[in-house]
């Protein structure tokens, strides 16, 4: 079963844990997939849209928005 989900990006991590872990979409995406069943016959698999919501000011549209599992929204430096 493939969830759908949208990453409302808030900010850059700081330096030390972009450099060692990449963006927030990086981040997400392998905690996202360390959380899915080990089993090999799974189907558990997703979709992860990154949103740039600070400096970009990017947000799913209406009709894209509908069609998420899930919404999560990243912390900030601030």
């Amino acid at each position: 079963m493939v969830k759908s989900i949208a990453l409302l990006i808030c900010d850059t991590p700081v330096p030390a844990v972009l450099s060692t872990y990449g963006d927030y979409h990086a981040i997400f995406a392998t905690l996202l997939r360390a959380s899915l069943p080990a089993a090999p016959d799974s189907n558990s698999v997703f979709t992860l849209d990154p949103y740039d919501v600070v400096h970009k000011q990017e947000y799913p549209s209406e009709e894209k928005e509908s069609t998420y599992d899930g919404i999560i929204i990243t912390g900030s430096g601030v």
